[in-house]
């Protein structure tokens, strides 16, 4: 790993207070505290894709196996609807009607995406307190 690779992420403050004796008004006090941090962060995500129906191992005639049902048929006939609110159903067994035959599908996701954000985050602060 080269030196310039390397990341730091600083923390640093310092304290500083005193008593002073006031003639005549009693004992006045001061703090100051300042301090500084950054931080490195990186913020990574999964998000799977939607689900779409596929063949089972035995497909409707003239479909290959594990392939994904069309939306409509060889005759021009709705399969199924993508963006359903509901979705299509995922108990075991449930079909789809392709080209007059009901058949029975499986049920996958199209794809599976990933975000990364990396970033620095800085925090300065100060106080004072008097009394």
């Amino acid at each position: 790993m080269l030196i310039s690779q390397i990341k730091f992420d600083p923390n640093i403050s310092a304290l500083i207070s005193n008593r002073w004796e006031l003639d005549g008004a009693g004992e006045f006090g001061a703090l100051f505290n300042i301090s500084y941090s950054e931080t490195n962060y990186r913020d990574d995500t999964m998000t799977a894709g939607a689900a779409f129906p596929f063949f089972t191992d035995k497909p409707a005639v003239g479909y290959s196996p594990y392939s994904r049902i069309p939306n409509n048929d060889s005759q021009g006939n709705l399969v199924w609807q993508a963006g359903l609110e509901s979705g299509l159903p995922t108990s075991s067994g449930s079909t789809l009607n392709v080209d007059g035959v009901p058949t029975e599908y499986l049920l996958a996701r199209d794809a599976i995406f990933g975000t990364s954000f990396t970033g620095e985050r800085k925090r300065p602060a100060a106080s004072v307190s008097l009394q």
